[in-house]
């Protein structure tokens, strides 16, 4: 489905959480997502860490796909690339079905 910009997922993947994000076209899952906060040290930058492998365990999970959703837009957002929403367990890319 791609109903959120930059990002896609398989509804029928939608309950077989907990999901990852993978940057599209790659096997480089997301491992880091820093958005623009103020801390009193002064301004973090925006970035988005990416790690290459399935089942790699610095990947973020997610156990809700709302949750994943919204840490996908964030990624999207920030690095410009498009996301994919695949379930941890995956061990194939389902660019097909996309």
């Amino acid at each position: 489905m791609n109903i959120h910009e930059g990002v896609r997922y398989r509804k029928e993947d939608r309950e077989d959480g907990p999901f990852v994000l993978r940057q599209a076209g790659t096997h480089n899952f997301v491992t880091s997502i820093s958005t623009n906060y103020y801390s009193r040290w002064g301004w973090d930058d925006e970035k988005v860490e990416t790690e290459t492998g399935w089942n790699n365990p610095s990947s973020l999970s997610y156990d809700t796909i709302e949750r994943a959703i919204e840490a996908a837009s964030h990624a999207h957002r920030i690095s410009g690339f498009e996301i994919f929403i695949e379930t941890q367990s995956a061990k194939t890319s389902y660019l097909a079905d996309y």
